[in-house]
Order: C-alpha cells, then sequence, then structure tokens
C-alpha cells in the first residue's frame, strides 16, 4: 500500500511494507522509481474508514495509493468528535493562561468550569 501526505510545500511518499496498523514505513520521498504508477484503487482522504478500507484492500493484495492533505486520522481522530481532544485541548489552554502570566501578561487562569466545558464541546 503506498500513503501520499500532500504537506504545505512537499510530498512524502511512503510504502507500507505490511498491511496493518502497525505497518513499518520505509520512506522514499521524492524517488519516483520506487513508486507503482498503476494502482487497483486510489482513495481520496485518510479519515478512520479511508484507512481501514485502503488496508482491507492491501491485505487482498491490491495497490492502493492512499491520498491524505494532512494527518492521517481524519477530523474525529485527530481534534473532532473524541471527548478525550477537547479535554486535551483545554487542558492546554488552561496551561497557556497560567504560563502567560508569568511573561508579564494580564490573564486569569481561575478554577476550570465543569459544565461550561462540555457545553462548549457539545456545540
Amino acid at each position: 500500500m503506498i500513503l501520499a501526505w500532500a504537506g504545505m510545500n512537499y510530498i512524502l511518499l511512503a510504502h507500507v511494507e505490511e498491511p496493518s496498523y502497525l505497518a513499518t514505513l520505509a520512506v522514499h520521498g521524492h524517488r519516483e522509481k520506487h513508486m507503482v504508477r498503476e494502482y487497483d484503487i486510489i482513495i481520496l482522504g485518510g479519515g478512520i474508514t479511508a484507512f481501514a478500507g485502503a488496508r482491507i484492500a492491501a491485505e487482498a493484495d491490491k495497490k492502493v495509493l492512499l491520498i491524505k492533505q494532512s494527518q492521517l486520522g481524519g477530523t474525529c481522530v485527530n481534534w473532532g468528535c473524541i471527548p478525550s481532544k477537547t479535554l486535551i485541548h483545554k487542558a492546554e489552554m488552561y496551561y497557556a493562561a497560567r504560563k502567560g502570566m508569568r511573561w508579564g501578561l494580564n490573564l486569569h487562569a481561575g478554577a476550570p468550569d465543569c459544565l461550561r466545558r462540555s457545553d462548549c464541546h457539545e456545540s
């Protein structure tokens, strides 16, 4: 299975040696001679469903090209609907506010308000 990740100024191409979630990536960068040019399946997007489909196709010995503009896993896994992501983000904001006070910023990091935090996650 080939993974392509398009960043701002570059494209990272990696060949997954084994069709598994814990696959070892052999990064080929811009060395085009390592790229397969014909694929059985091309998947646009790298959310959890696309990645699972690519994995299943690769297990069936299909040549798969998965193209994703940002992090694999998609919105839900990386910053969206998983509740822990909201908690982690809020904790980072709280930490930044507290650290900002040490830098002379006029901020007040009071005690967390769990009800308001929950409302923010719902909206």
